[in-house]
């Protein structure tokens, strides 16, 4: 192998990641649909772990919607992140790009923590950190000694979350995004593809916001602005459907009535989820479902 630690580091900053950690592969806690690095790749005795900083959303225009802006950071990060086993490989080490195991057990072996509200928090970059790993038999983990830094425990990032979804998962929007979204939850969608209020009131981020990638909501509503989408987040988060759906629930949130008769088309042709969201949208935009 003719690369080393610091020329890998080098090429993975120029990709975009903020840090690069390397973590042991050994005892990974076993999580449900997720394997050990062993059985990926065998002998595999270090995880390359590479964070890629983002910021939420600011403000967007009416009648806009944006993307969530850890998807879109996200889907960058995996394309820079198999660059970088793309180079490893051409330099002789064995390297295998995967998100089939632990990732953030993988990042706290390497520096943060976890907090309350689950996110891995960066010592640098807070909990605005996607995080890609890469398996390895080319180098061996770095020790880490857990630093004095911690969740404050404070409770701000379940005060600030609107479905009191801290400690609790299944009311998560985030948890939701695959079907029809549970009604008490529906006016709580503000942006495409996930919610980052928790994250957003945690004392421990910077609170600062990037320019939002927003879409005009007809064009959602439409699938005008599903390829583009498709584009940013990726194809497998930036589904028609999916995205159909939350702009329905957005339109009822922020009191479009002006869209009704596009959400009426929606209730008349579409399969669900979005049948069901869009006549939730049209009794409320109605005055009927307060």
């Amino acid at each position: 192998m003719d690369m080393t630690r610091q020329q890998l580091v080098k090429f993975a900053l120029a990709q975009g990641f903020c840090d690069i950690g390397f973590a042991g592969a050994h005892d990974m806690i076993q999580v449900k649909d997720l394997r050990q690095p062993r059985e990926l790749l065998g002998g595999a005795a270090c995880i390359v772990v590479l964070f890629a900083a983002y910021r939420p959303a600011g403000h967007v225009p009416p009648g806009h919607m944006a993307l969530s802006a850890y998807y879109a950071a996200s889907h960058t990060s995996y394309h820079a992140a198999r660059a970088v086993a793309g180079y490893m490989k051409r330099h002789g080490a064995q390297a295998l790009h995967t998100t089939a195991i632990n990732a953030k057990e993988a990042a706290v072996r390497t520096c943060g923590f976890l907090g309350d509200n689950g996110f891995f928090y960066h010592p640098s970059h807070g909990s605005f950190v996607c995080i890609q790993t890469v398996l390895t038999n080319a180098f061996e983990p770095l020790e880490y000694k857990q630093g004095e830094a911690h969740c404050l425990h404070c409770g701000a990032c379940a005060a600030a979350c609107p479905s009191n979804a801290v400690g609790n998962i299944q009311n998560c929007l985030r948890y939701h995004m695959n079907g029809t979204v549970p009604e008490v939850l529906r006016g709580d969608v503000y942006q495409l593809l996930g919610c980052e209020k928790c994250q957003a009131a945690c004392p421990l981020n910077s609170g600062m916001q990037s320019k939002p990638v927003c879409f005009v909501l007809e064009d959602i509503l439409a699938g005008a602005a599903t390829a583009r989408l498709r584009e940013l987040g990726g194809p497998n988060m930036a589904r028609r459907g999916r995205l159909i759906s939350q702009g329905v629930l957005y339109a009822a949130a922020t009191g479009q009535k002006r869209l009704l008769s596009q959400l009426k088309r929606l209730a008349e042709n579409e399969a669900e989820p979005i049948r069901t969201h869009a006549l939730w949208a049209i009794d409320k935009l109605s005055g009927e479902h307060k």
